[in-house]
């Protein structure tokens, strides 16, 4: 079972079938840790009104943005790697 290795924040919603739904909005400086499981991927729902994705190579970074919450100034979600991307991120 792979890890998890990326995180996003910013103006986007998250669905799994028959399970509630994430804002990812209110996830923190942390964000919401992308699943490493490609299959469970495949099957999220996802819904946003963002007009920017910022890739964002360092996670202290993508920390620093969403605690300022720059999702609420620029309609984007932010996503982060932490380093080099896995298959999952990308």
């Amino acid at each position: 079972m792979a890890s998890s290795r990326g995180a996003v924040a910013g103006r986007l919603l998250l669905q799994e079938p028959d399970q509630e739904i994430v804002d990812c909005t209110t996830c923190g400086s942390s964000g919401y840790a992308i699943s490493g499981d490609l299959n469970m991927l495949e099957k999220l729902t996802m819904k946003t009104d963002a007009r920017y994705i910022f890739v964002i190579e360092k996670h202290a970074i993508f920390q620093r943005l969403a605690e300022d919450r720059v999702f609420n100034q620029i309609p984007c979600v932010l996503i982060t790697a932490k380093g080099y991307p896995d298959l999952a991120t990308r």
